[in-house]
């Protein structure tokens, strides 16, 4: 099943603008035709969830935080401002 952004008019030659679910972009067409309405544009979009994008990134090691730790520990102690408020 893909995921499909429509542009179509209705009975009354009004806009219509939506989404669907369909099995090809010929039985989307198909479900506009049903629904009464006279399909402009059909596209087929990607759905995903904020949670998705979280899982392409990978942890964090220990040796990078603990890199990351001494250095800002050493330009702390250099005097370097490292934070602003």
């Amino acid at each position: 099943m893909a995921n499909f952004k429509y542009k179509a008019r209705d009975r009354f030659a009004r806009p219509v603008s939506g989404s669907l679910v369909a099995e090809d972009k010929d039985a989307a067409v198909k479900a506009l035709q049903d629904m009464g309405y006279v399909p402009i544009s059909i596209d087929e979009f990607i759905d995903f969830a904020p949670q998705d994008i979280l899982k392409k990134f990978k942890k964090v090691k220990l040796e990078e935080i603990s890199s990351f730790t001494r250095q800002l520990y050493a330009l702390q102690k250099a005097g370097l401002p490292c934070f602003q408020v």
